[in-house]
């Protein structure tokens, strides 16, 4: 009897433990259990819906194992009773093409190890409706902070069990023909590995310091002469304020420090004209055009 009446209670216990507010599907609403991401694609993407499936309103949180390998807009959001958000996880342009040289061995086959994969959680936590009313009127740094906020007041007792979490792992795959099901193993090997290899040849030379193609060199310099112009201004303002500060009377500052920062201008010689052009279209000399 005292087994029974112990699987009773157990029983009992599941029924009324929270069970998990959201499900997860993908851009066709079907179920989500992994995120999938083409290499072959100029900047991979996948979508995530994420669904209240209560009456009460929730707030999500979408976090992962390498946060400064994706783009994940937005990240955390209220969501109202029974509704959903759809969230975009892209992939850096240059993490794209680091996956490239180590994620696909000489085969051009995509290394199944698990500890290759990267994972995503997805939690979430109920909050009352006055709350979820008043980040609907909030600024976005403001609803930022109250909801960090939030979920720190959750993670400690007896709080922390109304967090439900799911876990995702991240498969890349690369199908620049479209193979089936976008899997790069339904392919020739020796096909992707060729493909794999133009992909990461091609990636190399799309370096951040590479000049971008008609570059109106004019245009450029004058927006630089712009925000230099600003940075003196705010200079000056700036050293104007901290003298009133210093001052034993706040009410009097030097007119020279009140003036307005003097308009500058910018003579473009053959010369200055040559070296711009230079600096501008050679990586090694790039980093110096700020001095």
């Amino acid at each position: 009897s005292s087994s029974s009446s112990s699987s009773s209670a157990a029983a009992m216990s599941e029924n009324t433990a929270p069970r998990r507010p959201f499900v997860l599907r993908d851009k066709e609403d079907g179920s989500l259990d992994s995120l999938r991401l083409d290499l072959s694609e100029d900047t991979p993407r996948v979508y995530m819906k994420v669904c209240n499936v209560t009456d009460d309103p929730i707030v999500y949180k979408v976090k992962t194992t390498e946060p400064r390998r994706y783009i994940v807009r937005p990240n955390q959001n209220p969501l109202g009773p029974q509704g959903f958000e759809t969230i975009e996880i892209s992939l850096l342009k240059k993490e794209k093409h680091e996956l490239l040289k180590t994620a696909y061995n000489r085969n051009g086959v995509l290394a199944g190890g698990k500890d290759q994969l990267d994972r995503f959680l997805v939690q979430s936590m109920p909050i009352d409706r006055n709350f979820y009313e008043a980040l609907e009127s909030m600024k976005p740094q403001e609803k930022s902070d109250a909801l960090t906020q939030k979920w720190q007041d959750f993670s400690a007792e007896p709080q922390r069990k109304y967090i439900k979490k799911q876990k995702l792992d991240m498969h890349f795959t690369f199908a620049p023909e479209g193979g089936a099901d976008g899997a790069a193993g339904s392919q020739d090997p020796a096909a992707v590995a060729d493909k794999v290899r133009e992909a990461v040849a091609a990636g190399a030379g799309d370096g951040a310091d590479r000049p971008a193609e008609g570059v109106d060199h004019f245009e450029e310099m004058r927006r630089l002469r712009r925000q230099y112009d600003e940075l003196v201004d705010f200079s000056v303002r700036l050293t104007a304020e901290r003298e009133v500060g210093a001052s034993p009377n706040p009410n009097h500052l030097s007119p020279k420090l009140l003036a307005p920062a003097p308009t500058r201008t910018l003579i473009l010689t053959p010369t200055l004209i040559l070296r711009c052009c230079r600096s501008t279209s050679s990586p090694r000399r790039r980093s110096g055009c700020g001095r």
